[in-house]
């Protein structure tokens, strides 16, 4: 047994008693059969990234970024495979279909938690000024205070726009160039309630 099928057990078995059921030999020989855990590789031009910035009418800026990257890679579950190998589902007894299912779907929600993040206040109004930047594709860090101070009247304290560039660097927000550069890497939606 592979560690990735001993973590895949382990997952469904705390899974399934986390809901009052015990996962017996079966129920994990199923799902194991239809679920695949492999480290991922990131392809750039496949993956489905964006930004939705969202702006309330009492003025208070959310920011959230949804990227498949943030589960290393999507196909580390491999849904058709699941889908096609129901046939192995079927020729379980009902209980033990149950118990498959629900460890199946345990595994789907846990991974899914983890395809958005929400950026802080401070940050979500950084990405604000990013956007409405005339240039997205290569900004400095001077454009981005200077269109901070014209959007909110206020300038960044200390080093906190270099913290926060930084940062979404290593979020895959942004993509660092030469010259102290930056590009936005993400689909941006912007939403005024």
């Amino acid at each position: 047994m592979t560690t990735n099928e001993k973590v895949l057990r382990a997952f469904i078995t705390e899974k399934l008693e986390d809901m009052g059921y015990t996962a017996d030999e079966v129920v994990l020989k199923t799902v194991v059969a239809g679920v695949s855990l492999r480290e991922g590789r990131s392809n750039e031009k496949e993956e489905v990234r964006s930004l939705k910035l969202k702006e309330a009418t009492d003025g208070t800026i959310t920011a959230r970024h949804f990227s498949l990257y943030n589960l290393l890679q999507v196909s580390n579950f491999d849904y058709r495979k699941l889908l096609i190998d129901e046939l192995a589902i079927l020729a379980i007894p009902v209980e033990q279909k149950v118990k498959a299912l629900l460890a199946i779907l345990a595994l789907i929600n846990n991974f899914f938690e983890k395809l958005s993040y929400d950026f802080n206040a401070v940050d979500a109004k950084i990405l604000l000024a990013i956007y409405h930047l005339e240039n997205r594709n290569q900004f400095s860090p001077e454009a981005v205070q200077q269109s901070y101070l014209d959007e909110f009247g206020e300038d960044l304290v200390g080093k906190q726009l270099e913290r926060s560039l930084n940062f979404f660097v290593n979020r895959r927000v942004l993509r660092k160039l030469k010259d102290n550069q930056y590009r936005l890497r993400e689909q941006v939606s912007y939403e005024r309630d």
